[in-house]
Formats: C-alpha cells, structure tokens, sequence
C-alpha cells in the first residue's frame, strides 16, 4: 500500500466511504492512473508483488530487489546515496510539500 501511495499520492483502494474502501481491500480493486500519471510496468508489478494474498508469493525486503523497478539500486550503500530531492520547508510546521488530504481522498464518485 505504502509503494503505490509514494508513487500515486493516494492510497490504493480509496473510496467516498469506509464499507467501499474495505471492499475494494477485500477484491483488491485498485484504481490505476492513466495517461501523464501512469505507473510504469514494472511500478504495478511491484505493487502488485507486495499485495499477493499467498504470503509464501507475496514480495518481501529481499525479494524486491529483484523487481525491474529496484534494478540500479545500490542497496550495499544504500544509506550513502544523495536523495534525488530534500525538502527546503521554511520552517518546523510548513506543510507546502503536502496537498490538501481532501483533494485526493475525495477523486471519485459515491
């Protein structure tokens, strides 16, 4: 859940109510973005690889890394590599780097 929100914004099985959000857990309904905002195909396999109901199938820490969208990570060194982006917030409590949750949690219809 937490790979598919960092790479979305939203949560993978977000709905108006909490009895639909269980249901799509339930039939695991994820709503997929299209177009601009597409996950790549190896970003769904990941996704996917964790969401496996079967826990002897289900991705794990180590097993992930063997996913296309982990190839290139130096895991060895992993603690030593510059972040692509570092927040710049201006001071202890600026949230500009976060949307409103009502904008996403509220995207489709009851």
């Amino acid at each position: 859940m937490c790979l598919y929100e960092f790479m979305t914004g939203i949560p993978p099985f977000n709905d108006s109510t909490p009895d639909l959000v269980f249901n799509n857990i339930l039939s695991l309904n994820i709503e997929w973005p299209e177009g601009e905002e597409a996950l790549s195909p190896s970003g769904v396999e990941a996704v996917l690889a964790f969401l496996t109901l079967d826990p002897a199938h289900r991705a794990n820490g180590t097993s992930i890394r063997d996913y296309d969208l982990m190839k290139g990570m130096d895991w060895d060194h992993i603690l030593d590599q510059e972040p692509p982006f570092i927040p710049q917030p201006d001071n202890a409590s600026d949230t500009t780097y976060f949307d409103a949750r009502c904008v996403h949690y509220n995207h489709r219809e009851p």
